[in-house]
């Protein structure tokens, strides 16, 4: 049974059996722009993204897209987080952090696309569990907007295209701390999973505020929309377990 490429901002479902399709991801002008932006950037750091074609004017529909083509992809889900996999991720993320490039909009990106949200977090911190906010966000900025991050870093954003991975979807790109990208992903996996992950990295305090920081983002976003709220709950909870030391 063919597995289906799916994103509800896409024209048009793409079969992973193809060898070679067309995609086309609608949004504003500043939103296509910004993708298309992210997306050849992450291609010069040599890492393996669609192959981004260009971005243009439909007429139909009134709206701006990017075009990419994509090859051979299979989707991920976390049973397919082996130790082959997990190596290429964090191969992945250690090839961005070494990055020199910084965007001029990616600081203040990170500011702007995570304000209401990093305010959200720290209410529901204060809420629900006993956790030292104030330390957490130390934690998380003291690692400084210091890298290239994807800002949906997360499986459902990933594929294995020939063996190599594929990572897409760049509408959230931008600049962030270290451990961020890293943080969320784990935030985003059944805890059986993202501890897997997490204890590969060797322990360490940053990433745990990043985990627990974007646990809570996500909570309070499922929240927000009534979306998988057990499932985030039962994640925010198993990573507020954990404290940081000061």
């Amino acid at each position: 049974m063919e597995k289906i490429i799916s994103d509800r901002r896409q024209s048009f479902c793409c079969k992973a059996g193809d060898i070679f399709r067309k995609y086309f991801k609608y949004a504003d002008k500043q939103i296509a722009e910004h993708e298309g932006k992210y997306s050849r950037m992450y291609e010069n750091m040599g890492i393996y993204t669609p192959h981004f074609i260009g971005t243009g004017f439909s007429k139909e529909r009134n709206l701006f897209f990017n075009e990419y083509c994509y090859i051979n992809m299979i989707e991920l889900s976390p049973m397919m987080l082996d130790e082959s996999l997990l190596s290429k991720i964090l191969e992945l993320l250690n090839l961005v952090s070494a990055s020199k490039i910084f965007p001029a909009d990616g600081i203040n990106f990170w500011n702007h696309h995570y304000k209401a949200d990093l305010a959200n977090a720290l209410n529901i911190l204060k809420k629900f569990v006993n956790v030292n906010a104030q330390l957490l966000l130390e934690r998380v900025y003291s690692q400084k907007v210091s890298v290239v991050m994807h800002g949906d870093f997360s499986l459902s954003n990933m594929s294995l295209s020939d063996g190599q991975l594929c990572l897409y979807d760049f509408a959230s790109a931008g600049c962030s701390p270290k451990w961020w990208d890293l943080g969320y992903m784990i935030a985003s996996l059944p805890p059986s999973f993202g501890k897997k992950i997490y204890d590969t990295t060797h322990y360490d305090e940053n990433l745990l505020a990043c985990v627990q920081l974007a646990a809570a983002v996500k909570f309070g976003r499922g929240l927000r929309k009534c979306e998988e709220v057990e499932f985030r709950q039962n994640i925010f909870e198993y990573w507020s377990d954990l404290s940081l030391r000061r």
